[in-house]
Order: structure tokens, then C-alpha cells, then sequence
């Protein structure tokens, strides 16, 4: 709306000193986008650093076997309309054999040793995020392994062995092993970090505990191969540890009857009494009647003598039993 209305004084026409309010109006709009402008460019760099491409550090790669880095991922950009992030190569070369996807999937085979230095850029539509790597390209790493001692030595019932410790050590520092007994589930490995230290280390080779539960096994020796390495590496090297089982110690009395103790290991008996060897009694006699013939005679040939020489006077024989054949003698 026009301040001042045109009138017939001035010809129709606007007065001269006059504004116009919708022009006012039009300026503030304007002048608000500019601001809005003006706000959006000083919280841009905000938006730069807020995402970020981890792992910040990549592990090495061996010649003539693929790459394992697990994928590349982008954190933050939250407030972005776009849920898509890219990566890709913005200065610097990826190893010989290596190619990376704009998912950060890594994959091929290296070729010639060397440190590749490269820089890559995530981007999301509403920003951009620069990371640098490097990668160590090596040969096979190889590894090596000590006891501090392989033979033991259990008693059953006896007190637990003693832990046997390990140390791995190797030509790639930080390069992560696996160490295996398969077959033996008495045996119990612990590793203390899984890797080999790296160069700021405080110690040179990692430590393996190795722990025997040898409560259930049958006595008798135990030959265990305990096996270091990696699908990478060179060699896997292996420690063979020997395991004696033994049985508890007999009673004294056993070892006496069963063998012939040495007298240093054996403790003098008690002496016993003398045991008096009795004979069992003698059997009762027996004695057999003389056959009664027909004519009422006696047989004299079975009557055993008596103690005095003598023969006994046999005793009155009962009546024959009538269902009995009497014996007949013939004189």
C-alpha cells in the first residue's frame, strides 16, 4: 500500500518524497535469505569434520596372497538427507594388485614389496572427508616359537603341574597367529595379546599359557604337538610337549608281597608272632559190619584188628532187612 495516493493536484501521480511499504518488505526478505546464507557457510566445516573413514590404519599385506583388510566404514554426518557415502583415491597409489570399491571393499593380490602411501575421500552429498593410509607390502612372515620347558611329569592325586609358557615372536611386528592343539581338550591355551608385539613394544615376542588338566587322563605318556602360525605365514613352527602319567604309590604291604622294595624306600615291619601250624582233626573210623550168612555165621574178614594186635569181637548184627538178597557162603 502506497503511503501517499495519487490526486488530481499532481496529475495523477505518486508524490515524490513518498516510499513504497511492499518494497520495504521485498528488502527484508532478501535480507533474511542473506543471513540464512551467511550461517550455512560458517557451519559448513562442521560438516567436514564430523565424518570420519575408519579403520585409521591398515594391516600389511603379503606377496602372492590376497589382501584380508576388512571393508572401510564412515561414521558421522548426521543431519544429511543422503544415506549414501562413497569412497575413492584422491592422491597417492594403491599397492600393485590392489583395487578398492567405492563401498571400501578391498580385493587382488599385491606383487612387489614396498610402503604405498595414498589418501582417500569419503563423501555423502553433503560433505566431504580426506583419511590417509599406508600400506606395508612384505614377503611371508615367519614365526618362532620357545618353552620354557616341554616334558612333564604328574603324579595321580598329586598336586597340578606346573604352566608352560610359550613365546611367539616373528618378522612382521603386529602381525596377528593363531596357535592349535587339536585332539586334546585336556590342554587349555591362552594368548595374551594374539599378535606379534610391534615396534614400540615394550617386550619382543608374545606369551601362550598353556595348562594341563590331567585329572582325567589313564596313566601312561602323552606325546602333545602344539602348533603356531597363520594362513599367511611361511612356517608353523610347533612344539612337542611330552606328558607323563603316573599312579599313585601302592601300600607297603603290596610292595613286599608284590616285589622287592629297596630297603632305603620301604619301612621296617612289625614283627608278627609266630603262627603254630595245627593239623585238622583226624576223621571219625568207620566201621563196616560183617555180612550174617544163612546159617547164622559171621565173616571175620572185614573185622578191622584192634589197637592191641587182637581181633575185635565183632558186635551182634541186627536182623537182615527181608527186601535185601542175603550173601550166600559156600563152605
Amino acid at each position: 500500500m502506497h503511503f501517499l495516493r495519487s490526486s488530481p493536484q499532481n496529475g495523477g501521480r505518486p508524490g515524490s518524497a513518498t516510499c513504497c511499504f511492499s518494497y520495504g518488505l521485498r528488502a527484508g526478505r532478501a535480507l533474511y535469505g542473506l543471513l540464512n546464507l551467511v550461517a550455512l557457510a560458517a557451519a559448513w566445516p562442521a560438516w567436514l569434520s564430523a565424518m570420519t573413514i575408519l579403520p585409521r590404519q591398515l594391516p600389511p599385506a603379503i606377496i602372492g596372497k590376497p589382501y584380508s583388510a576388512g571393508p572401510l566404514i564412515t561414521t558421522g554426518g548426521e543431519g544429511c538427507t543422503s544415506n549414501f557415502v562413497s569412497l575413492k583415491l584422491v592422491d597417492g597409489a594403491l599397492p600393485d594388485g590392489l583395487e578398492l570399491s567405492t563401498a571400501g571393499y578391498f580385493s587382488g593380490t599385491t606383487r612387489r614389496e614396498g610402503v604405498y602411501r595414498f589418501v582417500l575421500r569419503a563423501a555423502n552429498g553433503c560433505g566431504v572427508s580426506d583419511q590417509r593410509y599406508a600400506i606395508e607390502v612384505t614377503g611371508a612372515p615367519i614365526y618362532v616359537v620357545t618353552a620354557s620347558h616341554t616334558e612333564v611329569s604328574h603324579q595321580m592325586g598329586g598336586p597340578e603341574p606346573e604352566t608352560i609358557y610359550l613365546r611367539v615372536s616373528g618378522s612382521n611386528p603386529g602381525l596377528a597367529y593363531e596357535v592349535s592343539a587339536p585332539g586334546y581338550p585336556w590342554l587349555r591355551l591362552r594368548q595374551r595379546d594374539g599378535s606379534v608385539p610391534g615396534s614400540g613394544a615394550g617386550f619382543d615376542s608374545d606369551l601362550i599359557e598353556v595348562r594341563l588338566d590331567v585329572d582325567t587322563l589313564w596313566p601312561g605318556r602323552y606325546s602333545v604337538p602344539i602348533t603356531v602360525g597363520s594362513w599367511r605365514s611361511a612356517n608353523h613352527p610347533a612344539i612337542q610337549l611330552q606328558v607323563e602319567v603316573r599312579q599313585p604309590p601302592l601300600p607297603v604291604y603290596a610292595l613286599v608281597i608284590g616285589g622287592h622294595p629297596s630297603p632305603d624306600h620301604v619301612p621296617e615291619l612289625p614283627q608278627l608272632p609266630p603262627r603254630i601250624y595245627q593239623p585238622p582233626p583226624p576223621p571219625p573210623p568207620v566201621i563196616k559190619r560183617a555180612p550174617v550168612s544163612r546159617f547164622g555165621r559171621y565173616r571175620f574178614d572185614n573185622i578191622r584188628p584192634s589197637s592191641s594186635g587182637a581181633a575185635a569181637r565183632p558186635a551182634q548184627a541186627p536182623p537182615p532187612d527181608p527186601s535185601s538178597t542175603p550173601t550166600l557162603i559156600h563152605r
